[in-house]
């Protein structure tokens, strides 16, 4: 077994642990899900880490890789190396080997394309593709590219830190007015604004144009605290630069969709730019992996799709883009690396399994009872709003409906009603779980299985809820081998004539996503759902 491992108690977020036996994607435990703290920020994932332990049986950990690389921070590795030591004693992990395993240390953006890289199909793995990583920032840089022919990925450039695309949309967000983390609230607002030329000139940012290369990241090695400081400075400076310039003295919600929109336009604009180019210099491209934060902006996505389907080139985009991802391309690296294999992840759903659920609520004293998909797609049709936990859970940010609220997507006034009840902005969309079938019927353009890019969303009174202001939509398509799901879908198809329901994540403002049965009790209580159900039972709330 080979664990893939990101954290750290002094910096960063989305803490977790993949891990990988036996060539093939075993779990991806978000430390977020186990520890109740949103984003796992500066955290050892030692609660994952003590999930994970029981539940690979006796397989021997053969070695560790780290999303990061020390040497990049002028760190010793060592101190990393008794941190990694700290977290396996403290998760009862390490108490179970006769000494630590090797320690392997991978760069943060390449982490991030071995991510995608594990989405890959095997038949696209031998053709020449190319990886483009945006975010934030991960060591010292902002972004990068690589190619793949085969499974070694191998750098083109990389894009220095404050030149960040994903902190000029950070500092846009704020400006507006959200927190961190809240990118995607600028996404949705945007929809509601007006593009204006002014404001576009005003949140437009241009890089520097220097690109560094392999060698020259190697030469650009600073001071962990120096990198910190000078970017979150930046940071700052922009978000006050910004809001000075854009909302004085104007602050209205008329205002802020309006610099949403700008923010947005530029967003997509430079993504292109930077894809463009690179497919001149790379000709022959047949796929493109996009990763890193900033590919959880579907909207840039399907812009990006868009141009690629026009040049007859493949996108893909793995659900766990952003550092929830970095434990799982750790693992892959040094998996592919070392000359193993990592047969292609078929899906997101590689968390926690919700296991002996109904007996758990049982023996707690709840009344839950058994039931069919059919009661449950029939009171799902009523209007009722229900907690849905089954299977193993999703990765990344994105419910995808084994931790999800699902209800009717017909009806604005269900749309209302959940966000009420979550605390979110009124005016923020929901998304729909559809099958491929029904897809056909309600949607225009993109669509995958983990709600990474919106499609258009034809004129139908049954989806009047997961309709977005621009008309558009960001669906979750249900794969054939996504049982639970499908069947719930085929009877959902059969009480209302369209295989689809609102989909939502389960948890209340600023929490994260529920992941055992008692995390989704104690959500859907204080919530007020109708009810909290699996694949076959169902609790009356």
């Amino acid at each position: 077994m080979i664990i893939g491992f990101n954290g750290h108690p002094e910096f960063g977020h989305d803490s977790g642990v993949a891990a990988i036996i036996d060539g093939k994607v075993s779990a991806v435990y978000e430390e977020e899900r186990f520890s109740r703290q949103k984003k796992g920020r500066k955290s050892l994932p030692v609660a994952a880490l003590r999930a994970l332990a029981s539940t690979v049986g006796d397989s021997k950990v053969e070695a560790i890789c780290y999303a990061g690389n020390p040497l990049h921070w002028n760190e010793d590795p060592e101190d990393y190396r008794r941190l990694v030591s700290q977290a396996l004693r403290a998760s009862g992990l390490l108490g179970r080997l006769e000494q630590a395993p090797p320690l392997h240390f991978v760069d943060h953006h390449l982490a991030h394309a071995y991510s995608g890289f594990v989405y890959l199909p095997e038949q696209r793995r031998n053709e020449p593709t190319l990886h483009l990583v945006l975010d934030g920032r991960g060591e010292i840089c902002s972004g990068a590219a690589y190619r793949s022919h085969g499974s070694q990925i191998a750098p083109i450039w990389h894009l220095p830190i404050l030149d960040s695309m994903g902190l000029q949309y950070e500092a846009i967000t704020q400006a507006i007015g959200f927190s961190w983390g809240h990118e995607g609230k600028t996404m949705g607002l945007a929809s509601y604004g007006a593009f204006d030329d002014v404001l576009a000139q005003a949140v437009s940012r241009k890089s520097s144009g220097m690109l560094l290369t392999a060698d020259e990241l190697t030469e650009h090695r600073a001071d962990r605290g120096a990198i910190k400081a000078a970017f979150n400075a930046t940071r700052a400076g922009r978000k006050q630069e910004l809001a000075a310039q854009l909302f004085a003295p104007r602050d209205t919600f008329i205002r802020r969709a309006a610099v949403a929109a700008a923010g947005q336009a530029w967003l997509e604009q430079e993504v292109l730019e930077i894809l463009q180019g690179l497919l001149r210099e790379n000709p022959g491209v047949r796929n493109v992996v996009m990763s890193g934060g900033v590919a959880l902006n579907c909207t840039a996505n399907s812009k990006v799709q868009a141009v690629l389907d026009d040049a007859g080139i493949e996108l893909f985009v793995p659900p766990c883009a952003s550092d929830t991802g970095l434990a799982l391309g750790a693992a892959a690296f040094l998996a592919l690396s070392s000359g193993g294999d990592v047969a292609p992840a078929e899906d997101a759903f590689l968390g926690i399994d919700a296991m002996s659920d109904l007996d758990l609520l049982r023996r707690r004293g709840f009344a839950a009872r058994r039931t069919t998909v059919d009661e449950i797609a029939h009171r799902l049709a009523q209007g009722a709003i229900i907690g849905r936990i089954a299977g193993r859970a999703e990765i990344g940010p994105r419910a995808l409906g084994n931790r999800a609220i699902l209800s009717t997507p017909a009806g604005v006034r269900i749309r209302d009603r959940i966000n009420l009840l979550k605390g979110r902005e009124s005016w923020r969309p929901l998304a729909p779980i559809l099958t491929a079938a029904s897809a056909q019927q309600v949607l225009t353009g993109p669509t995958d299985a983990y709600m990474l890019r919106t499609a258009d969303l034809v004129d139908d009174p049954r989806m009047e809820a997961v309709r977005h202001v621009d008309g558009t939509t960001r669906a979750k398509i249900v794969q054939p081998h996504e049982l639970g799901l499908a069947a719930l879908m085929s009877a959902v198809a059969a009480e209302s004539g369209l295989a689809a329901v609102l989909c939502t994540s389960f948890n209340g403002a600023g929490e994260p996503i529920v992941n055992s049965v008692i995390d989704a009790l104690l959500t859907a209580q204080r919530l007020g759902l109708t009810a909290l159900c699996g694949d076959d039972w169902i609790l009356e709330l």
